[in-house]
Order: C-alpha cells, then sequence, then structure tokens
C-alpha cells in the first residue's frame, strides 16, 4: 500500500495547484425569428425588393407607356378600325376608352359639274359639332378596341395648319 501512495504522491505536484479542464460549452441556439442578424437581413432584403419593384413599375409607366409618347403640345390622328380617322388632342390612351377633345374629321363631298361625266370629291376638314344634327360636345371617348393606332401630328402638316386657321377664327 506504500507503494500506492507514493505514486499518487508523486504524479501530484504539490507546487501545481489543480486547475479544471475548461471545455468550450456553444451558447444555446435560438429560433431564427429571435435572432438579430436574421431578422436585420430579412427586413433590409425585403425593404430592397420592395424598392426595386416599385421602381421598376415607375420607370415602365414613365418610358414605355403609349401616353408618355403622347406630345401634348401638338395634334394627334386617331385611326379607327372603320376607316373614320378623327383628329385632335389624345389622352387616356392607357384606359378602356381613348379621349379625343378638339376634334376635327375628315368629311368628302361629292358633285358633278354640269357637263361632266365623272364625279368629284372634295375633302374638308370638319369641326366636332358643327354640322351634325346630335350636336354633339367636343370631346369624344371612343372604345379602345376600335382604335388601329395613332400619331403626333407635325406643325406644319396641312391637318395641323388648317387646325390652326380654324382657330384664329
Amino acid at each position: 500500500m506504500e507503494f500506492k501512495t507514493r505514486a499518487t504522491n508523486q504524479t501530484q505536484s504539490p507546487a501545481a495547484p489543480t486547475q479544471p479542464v475548461r471545455t468550450a460549452i456553444a451558447p444555446p441556439k435560438l429560433p431564427w425569428f429571435r435572432n438579430r442578424k436574421i431578422i436585420i437581413w430579412l427586413s433590409v432584403s425585403v425593404a430592397i425588393v420592395l424598392l426595386l419593384s416599385i421602381g421598376g413599375l415607375y420607370v415602365k409607366n414613365q418610358f414605355f407607356s403609349a401616353e408618355a409618347a403622347i406630345q401634348h403640345d401638338k395634334y394627334q390622328a386617331l385611326f379607327m378600325s372603320n376607316g373614320q380617322v378623327y383628329f385632335g388632342k389624345l389622352s387616356d390612351i392607357e384606359h378602356e376608352y381613348v379621349k379625343m377633345t378638339d376634334v376635327f374629321y375628315l368629311q368628302t363631298q361629292q358633285s358633278k359639274p354640269e357637263g361632266q361625266t365623272a364625279d368629284q370629291s372634295q375633302v374638308t376638314l370638319t369641326k366636332l359639332g358643327s354640322s351634325e344634327l346630335h350636336a354633339p360636345e367636343d370631346s369624344m371617348h371612343i372604345a379602345k378596341s376600335q382604335v388601329l393606332f395613332w400619331e403626333n401630328l407635325r406643325d406644319d402638316g396641312k391637318v395641323a395648319q388648317a387646325i390652326k386657321e380654324f382657330h384664329k377664327k
């Protein structure tokens, strides 16, 4: 037995105190909704996606819409599926009904001069509401499905010049 006590005494040095062995203890795992970093990251991500979406819609509406192509200081020609053409100020073309104000249209008058066998046609620009029996107001709402296309008119064109002359009277 002496041997056992001696062996134990030799392994333990009286000068070296015993220190407990430290083991790395991981902090308890929190659920994802309690982790601040994840919440901040998700919030920032959602905010960025929302801002990009709103910005994309704004850019689309400003630069790629037909409404943006209208030059409001000029007149437009509106070509209908029935062959009729109207001239005026176009607006609200993104809706179900297209709106046109200060409306003019072409009217054909056929005449047969004396001594000639062929009819002659004369085309005149007529102001909406000036010669119609039902006396409409100077505004039209046209179903978008009936519109083939529209275009801006140049100021030096015959129709634009005729409209300006009409307004000078």
